[in-house]
């Protein structure tokens, strides 16, 4: 198990995430860049959005469970994710600069939940390896 808690800054999220691929490249090599993409583009968006440039924490966990690399992510910033009724390809004629990072975390992983919690912002975000389950389209 990794745990860590980090300021809530880009820098912070950048050093996070180089070691993040390493620990995770001694457990499943494969699954190591997809879910380092995914867990620093979620924490950027928690930058971005939740915190929103007040000043913060982010605590991240990482277990290994049976064939299950799970990733939990939590926050207690102000500002709550608000899901969309489905997670599809963006357009690139039709959004925003920036409007592909949770369609990448919700391709990347094979699961991905978010509560709103009192006071927290929580997100569990499974990736599958070993041939023990198949992609299940993001767990959407």
């Amino acid at each position: 198990m990794m745990k860590r808690t980090l300021p809530a800054t880009f820098e912070a999220i950048s050093h996070f995430t180089a070691e993040l691929e390493s620990w995770v490249n001694a457990l499943a090599p494969q699954q190591s860049t997809p879910i380092a993409l995914a867990a620093q583009e979620l924490m950027t968006n928690i930058v971005r959005h939740a915190y929103a440039g007040q000043h913060g924490d982010i605590h991240f966990e990482l277990q290994d469970k049976q064939g299950q690399l799970i990733m939990i992510i939590r926050d207690h910033a102000p500002n709550r994710y608000i899901p969309p009724a489905t997670i599809e390809l963006p357009d690139p004629l039709e959004i925003p600069v920036g409007g592909w990072g949770m369609y990448l975390i919700y391709e990347l992983m094979d699961q991905v939940e978010y509560e709103a919690l009192p006071g927290v912002n929580q997100w569990q975000l499974t990736k599958y390896y070993g041939g023990s389950h198949d992609h299940n389209s993001g767990g959407r």
